[in-house]
């Protein structure tokens, strides 16, 4: 629709559409009514015997009258033309005051201001929307407007839970809104309601070391609480060598990870709490390996998957922030979770650790990775398993990442976690699904 910026108003273009029907009225009816008195009076002239010239100069007056009324708009649009030739505002305006144009101008007027409460997602920009909506003459062009609204609608409702909440929390009601945000598919309107429930609720945990059991007699875990944790807090979970198993309770909360996590060093920018279940596994291959692809290495991922998902009620974790990672025999079991529950994670690095000759690459295509092997002793398996699987998933379009450690020992692997200020730690924590 091409009209002056003063007349692309809906309520303008209606206003002068009421004027445009005035004075069409008035152009049309104020003549036939003067000619009509004309006639009245000649008749009763001629009734009446009189003299017929001496209504000649009212007569002439009145057509005269008749005609100006009738081209009033006419006579208008020549002044307005001489006056200004290059910007004939009224007629531009009195022109575009047709039903289609009114219709078009609260169209468009709704959906601005559809997208400024998209934007606040504040209900009195809303409501604004919605009276301009109302306002659409065309039935079906106002019903997918305010189809449009209802969405917008659902955002706000979603704003004023999540309000609602922060200020009476419930677990329940919180793990609900976590679902139906990551359900929204207006990428910045999620981000923005996300944010809303960042801040989370104290969880009221002792900040520490502590094993537990409460999920598993036999899938124990230790967990790192940071200072002051709070619910919508990232998870992050560690899964160790097949040498802590079985002397889990003693060496699991001495973890190169679990130190340096517990000393607040990965703290720096952002808090997560850290868990390393206790995984059970001792069965062999074919070969006599040790492997996450035996009937108990794949009961071990059900269990852990479970855990997780009693985990993340627990804390009431962020759930677009699900991370793994584990070295050697843990950093196969990092990729074979990946595999197995390709939704699940949000970031992984495995460290030292085998996907298989038989891994699926689309199945870590939504997971953000980063690989680590060696090329000192004991690292031998890793050369060439890790690039291989890389260069799988990178071919299916995965967001992966190799690093190569030269020099580095199996043994020397973990020390992964605190180079360079333990950078894996950010990179972990900035990853989203």
């Amino acid at each position: 629709m091409n009209i002056l910026n003063i007349c692309n108003s809906g309520d303008v273009l209606s206003g002068l559409r009421i004027i445009k029907i005035v004075i069409t009225i008035i152009r049309i009816v104020v003549p036939i009514l003067l000619i009509v008195v004309l006639m009245i009076h000649y008749t009763k002239a001629m009734h009446e015997g009189e003299d017929l010239s001496k209504y000649n100069k009212q007569a002439i007056i009145k057509v005269v009258s008749a005609l100006i009324i009738f081209f009033i708009p006419s006579i208008i649009n020549l002044v307005v033309k001489i006056a200004d030739p290059n910007n004939n505002t009224y007629i531009s305006c009195i022109k575009s005051a047709t039903y289609e144009n009114i219709n078009n101008a609260y169209i468009e007027e709704a959906r601005d201001k559809i997208n400024v409460a998209n934007s606040s997602l504040n209900r009195a920009d809303y409501n604004l929307a919605q009276s301009s909506a109302n306002k659409i003459k065309d039935k079906s062009d106002r019903d997918r407007v305010n189809s449009e609204l209802s969405v917008v609608n659902s955002y706000i409702s979603l704003k004023e839970r999540i309000v609602a909440l922060n200020n009476n929390y419930d677990k329940e009601e919180a793990a609900k809104l976590r679902k139906e945000i990551n359900d929204v598919k207006d990428e910045e309107v999620k981000e923005k309601l996300l944010s809303l429930m960042s801040g989370g609720k104290p969880l009221g945990l002792e900040a520490g070391t502590f094993e537990r059991s409460d999920y598993d007699s036999e899938m124990r875990y230790v967990e790192v609480i940071p200072e002051d944790a709070t619910t919508n807090m990232p998870l992050m979970i560690y899964l160790h060598g097949i040498w802590s198993y079985a002397s889990f309770s003693e060496n699991a909360p001495n973890y190169y990870i679990t130190n340096y996590v517990k000393s607040g060093a990965a703290y720096q920018d952002e808090k997560f709490i850290l868990v390393i279940p206790r995984v059970v596994l001792s069965q062999g291959d074919a070969n006599g390996y040790v492997t996450w692809k035996t009937s108990q290495g794949q009961e071990q991922i059900r269990k852990l998957r479970g855990l997780i998902d009693f985990l993340i009620n627990k804390y009431q974790s962020n759930d677009r922030k699900i991370i793994i990672t584990g070295v050697s025999l843990g950093g196969d079991g990092t990729w074979n979770m990946v595999e197995s529950y390709p939704s699940l994670f949000s970031a992984a690095v495995p460290i030292s650790g085998c996907a298989g000759g038989n891994a699926v690459a689309s199945n870590y295509t939504s997971t953000a990775i980063i690989a680590y092997h060696g090329t000192g002793a004991n690292e031998d398996a890793y050369k060439q398993c890790v690039p291989a699987i890389y260069n799988k998933i990178k071919g299916a379009g995965g967001n992966i990442q190799l690093r190569v450690k030269n020099g580095y020992s199996h043994g020397m692997m973990q020390n992964v976690y605190t180079e360079n200020n333990g950078e894996i730690f950010k990179w972990m924590l900035e990853q989203e699904k």
